[in-house]
């Protein structure tokens, strides 16, 4: 198991770290997967996802990390404008 978990976490490393420049992504959005899994003062756990999709709607995902249940934003937003997607 601990090798396992090694080699994952290698190849998850490489993944982080290789380059988007040759990518262009037409429409980006963030989405968490939750589990039943509680921390604490009700802190639940999450993996929060951000995905892309070029023209040809191919998706991919962009980044991976781990997080907590939100901080109270019960209604979505209907729009998210980010100026040169820089920190978006």
């Amino acid at each position: 198991m601990t090798r396992l978990k090694s080699v994952r976490l290698d190849e998850y490393e490489q993944w982080r770290k290789s380059s988007l420049d040759n990518h262009r992504f037409v429409s980006i959005w963030a989405d968490s997967i939750y589990f039943n899994i509680r921390l604490g003062e009700n802190q639940r756990m999450c993996m929060l996802v951000i995905m892309g999709a070029d023209a040809d709607g191919n998706k991919e995902v962009l980044a991976v990390d781990a997080g907590y249940r939100d901080r109270g934003l019960h209604i979505a937003p209907e729009l998210a404008i980010a100026d040169g997607a820089l920190g978006f």
